[in-house]
Order: C-alpha cells, then sequence, then structure tokens
C-alpha cells in the first residue's frame, strides 16, 4: 500500500515532534520567509533576514533550519505532503477512470509540482551533498511512476519498454535546474508543459 513520505529536513526522513513554542516558532519563521519571497529571490535572502522578518532571534533560526537549504526544505514539505495525499486519494477519479487517464493525471501534478517549486528545490539542491537518488521522497515517485505505467502497459494503452527505466527517465527531467533553463527558452511554464507532455507521450509509446 502507498505511504506518504517527508522531505529529509535536516537529514532525516520522518517529521520530528516539536515543543509549542518551537512549532510557533517554526510557523512564524516559514510565514515570514514565504512573505519575503513574494518580494525578493532566494538568493537575494539571508537567515539574517529571516529572523528579522520572523521576530526571533538569529539563533532561533539557526537551531531550527541549519542553511537555507533546510529552509527550502521545510518550505516545499507543505506541498510535498499536498502532492503525495493526493496521490493516495486517487486525485478523486471515478472507479471508471482508465490506468492511462491515471497515469496522465499523476504525469501532470509531478510536473507542477516540480514547475512550481522549481526556485525553491534549486536552492535546495545547490547546498545538498546526499545521492538525491536514495532520498525516500525520490523512491516514493519511482515506485508510484513505476506501478502506474505498468498498469497502463497491462492495459494495452503504453508500450514502454523498461518500466524502471522509463520512470527514471521521466523523473530526469523533472530536475529544477533543467526546468528553469527550459522555462526561459520555451517562453514559460505553459510552454514547457505541453512539450514535455509530447516527450513524455513518445517516450511511453502511448496508442
Amino acid at each position: 500500500m502507498t505511504k506518504r513520505v517527508s522531505l529529509p529536513i535536516q537529514g532525516r526522513s520522518e517529521p520530528i515532534a516539536e515543543r509549542a513554542d518551537a512549532a510557533r516558532n517554526r510557523v512564524r519563521i516559514l510565514t515570514a520567509t514565504r512573505k519575503l519571497l513574494a518580494k525578493r529571490p532566494i538568493e537575494s535572502i539571508c537567515m539574517e533576514d529571516v529572523a528579522r522578518a520572523a521576530g526571533v532571534g538569529k539563533g532561533t533560526v539557526f537551531r531550527r533550519f541549519v542553511d537555507r537549504s533546510t529552509l527550502c526544505l521545510a518550505l516545499l514539505d507543505e506541498n510535498e505532503r499536498t502532492l503525495q495525499e493526493n496521490v493516495l486519494a486517487d486525485f478523486g477519479l471515478p472507479k471508471s477512470a482508465t490506468a492511462l487517464e491515471r497515469l496522465s493525471v499523476f504525469l501532470d501534478a509531478l510536473f507542477a509540482f516540480h514547475a512550481d517549486n522549481a526556485v525553491l528545490l534549486a536552492e535546495a539542491e545547490s547546498f545538498s551533498r546526499k545521492d538525491r537518488f536514495q532520498a525516500p521522497v525520490y523512491a516514493w515517485r519511482v515506485r508510484e511512476l513505476v506501478r502506474r505505467i505498468q498498469r497502463a502497459a497491462d492495459a494495452g494503452a503504453i508500450q514502454p519498454g523498461n518500466v524502471g527505466i522509463t520512470a527514471e527517465l521521466i523523473l530526469s527531467g523533472l530536475g529544477a535546474q533543467l526546468l528553469l533553463r527550459q522555462m526561459e527558452l520555451t517562453g514559460g511554464r505553459d510552454a514547457l508543459h505541453t512539450q514535455v507532455l509530447g516527450v513524455w507521450q513518445r517516450l511511453l509509446n502511448c496508442q
């Protein structure tokens, strides 16, 4: 059965319990960071700016978020949770939905998450020294893609070849830096979405 996994904030794959005051400070820090991001690019925001905007001491920020990477991951976690909960609920699709329709909805959701969060993902990746292929979130994406691709293949809707390789090729095209570059070259998110869907259809050999 599919289970939700968390982003590895501060090297952990599961959320930690927090005292009430720590939880309040965490919310204040993340809220302040989102407000700063609405006005300035992430690379121009330092941890001191975040502390000042949140009305907390710099030490409070650094105790919870050791660098901008962990702060970015925390900001991303809420969106990741929403994505995974939608997957667990099968996006509210009716029982009559075909395997190909379920795969297509999941692919759209993956693109939306990575494109809409590309700046934060790129910032988090620039600080990370860990192998992203070992991350629980990456493994979750692979499992979900493989499961949905295989079901669509079993239904005769696609002919993807090696299902595992196909899933990882799809995910490789969702790298943050690549998406940012391609959105700039193709004229924005929607234009890139259309082109990416065409590439995926050819990769999956949709019938």
